[in-house]
Order: structure tokens, then C-alpha cells, then sequence
């Protein structure tokens, strides 16, 4: 598991990762060093605390929908429960 920062990027073993998909290919090439394409927005998950995961796919679709005024981003986070999100390959 690694750790998604306020800034987007996924801190894993101490270092930084600016990408799902330079991260998921990291930690899929260490059980398969073979491996040679991976899309991290459609095969990286974010976990909250009560288990739930919502592929960063949905994620990044969702928020991108709630800049385009199809939501009030401010309104959501502000009640949002706050959890440590943890990212799941």
C-alpha cells in the first residue's frame, strides 16, 4: 500500500511517485519483471478507511466533472469525512 499525498502524488518505501501508472508498474514489475505496459488510473484503487475502493479512474472523472461546475467541489470536501487514503495496486 502506499500513501496518497495532498498534492496527488503517492509516497511508497520513502519515495514519490508523480503518476498511478510509473507507480503501479514499480510494484508490479518486482513480482513480474516482465511486465511491460499497466495503466495505473484504471488498475490503482483508493481505499478509505471503511474498505471501500474507488479505482483513481473514477476518481479523476468525478473531480474533473465537479471543476466543470457539475458539482460543488468546496461544498462536498467541506463535509466530507476526513480519512488517510491508501492506494492499493
Amino acid at each position: 500500500l502506499g500513501d496518497l499525498t495532498p498534492s496527488g502524488s503517492i509516497c511508497y518505501e520513502g519515495e514519490l511517485w508523480e503518476s498511478p501508472t510509473s507507480w503501479s508498474m514499480h510494484v508490479k514489475r518486482r513480482v513480474s519483471p516482465g511486465m511491460k505496459v499497466d495503466n495505473g488510473w484504471e488498475s490503482v484503487f483508493y481505499v478509505a478507511k471503511d474498505g471501500e475502493k474507488t479505482k483513481l479512474a473514477q476518481l479523476r472523472r468525478t473531480h474533473a466533472h465537479k471543476m466543470c461546475d457539475f458539482g460543488s467541489f468546496e461544498k462536498e470536501t467541506a463535509t466530507a469525512p476526513k480519512v488517510k487514503p491508501a492506494l492499493a495496486a
